[in-house]
């Protein structure tokens, strides 16, 4: 019978300030399960079950558990839960409590709740269409005890046309590539628990107001480990309407990608102090970058902001850093970066064929 435990049994739960019951069966639970399964939900009640079904279904030569972080939802989200987990108590473990502590705090509770060598993470609306995904993953990491995650590719699925839209993932794995952009799809990465710790003691990311949670944990795993891409589908990434990554308010977008930009100076100034080489080119990309936000929503400050970086940027005699100049100095260049950069360079000929002007 499953019964609500106050504190976790297996490992001291360190955010005490944030209030957690866990609904479970300690009596079937395997005591040692090699993989943590991590999935926060809030209002998922369309999509949560196949979330879990993708789980249910992995074929795995070691025991796992999945870990559900409800957070209170007012829709039916959590009566579909305890239906999994009264069905499947061998694996699922339910986090919650009597009121909505936020998503972040939600993320903490259940990664603090896990218990595997390695954890990983599927979030409510998100789903693994790969029944072996956890079987190759854990294989390879445990076999190359130098590498610290794995990650593969995933399907997008856009949820207001209904349809599928095009793939994601790879083929980034060094610090330095990821520095530029990130290429990891979240939903499929597997990763040592005790690299995800090191990281939290080491970056301490709580106290910093980054809008991403993954992407900096990426780029500490990169130059504190290795990382390995899969070249495989493994599942299918959601994109849902106003997300904080996919945002349709031009505001929130920019604050995003500004706080993108903000993780990757944190650790281009923590490890890159003797690597002349890979500071410019992310000195660059910041230029470029605030560039961008500039023509999108022409903010002075972000001109400003990008024309000191570019004064920075000494020796690079790049045709990109050319281009930024030129644009900078002609409105009608600008203008056409704009639609380049919604449109695409192809859609963009096309629509320049019409007035007789080719690039």
């Amino acid at each position: 019978m499953s019964e609500v435990n106050k504190k976790f049994e297996n490992k001291a739960f360190n955010s005490s300030d944030i209030p957690c019951q866990e609904i479970s069966d300690q009596a079937v639970l395997s005591i040692h399960p090699k993989v943590s399964v991590h999935m926060i939900t809030y209002n998922h009640e369309p999509y949560i079950a196949k979330a879990i079904e993708g789980v249910v279904r992995q074929k795995t030569e070691f025991p796992i558990e999945l870990i559900i972080g409800e957070d209170c939802s007012t829709d039916r989200t959590f009566k579909i839960i305890l239906a999994y987990q009264k069905k499947h108590p061998e694996l699922i473990r339910v986090l919650t409590s009597n009121k909505n502590v936020g998503e972040r705090n939600n993320n903490n509770r259940t990664i603090e709740a896990c218990r595997g060598k390695y954890v990983a993470i599927c979030e409510g609306d998100d789903y693994w269409t790969d029944p072996l995904k956890l079987q190759r993953q854990v294989y390879f990491l445990e076999t190359n005890p130098a590498y610290g995650m794995t990650y593969s590719k995933v399907r997008y699925f856009i949820q207001k046309k209904n349809k599928y839209d095009g793939v994601f993932g790879g083929d980034k794995e060094t610090f330095e590539d990821l520095l530029l952009g990130n290429s990891i799809p979240t939903l499929t990465t597997c990763f040592r628990l005790d690299l995800r710790q090191r990281y939290n003691q080491d970056i301490k990311p709580e106290a910093k107001n980054w809008l991403m949670g993954d992407y900096p944990m990426w780029l500490y795993f990169a130059k504190e480990s290795k990382i390995k891409f899969e070249n495989k589908v493994t599942g299918v990434y959601r994109v849902l309407e106003n997300s904080a990554s996919n945002s349709t308010n031009i505001k929130k977008n920019i604050e995003f990608r500004k706080s993108f930009i903000d993780i990757g100076a944190f650790f281009c100034d923590k490890y890159c102090i003797n690597d002349g080489a890979t500071r410019q080119k992310f000195e660059l990309f910041y230029s470029w970058e605030l560039f961008r936000f500039w023509t999108i929503c022409q903010a002075p400050n972000f001109k400003k902001q990008a024309l000191e970086k570019l004064a920075n940027v000494t020796g690079n005699k790049s045709l990109k850093l050319k281009f930024v100049r030129l644009t900078f100095s002609f409105p009608i260049f600008r203008y056409l970066f704009i639609i380049y950069d919604h449109i695409g360079l192809a859609e963009l000929r096309q629509r320049l064929k019409r007035y007789g002007k080719t690039p």
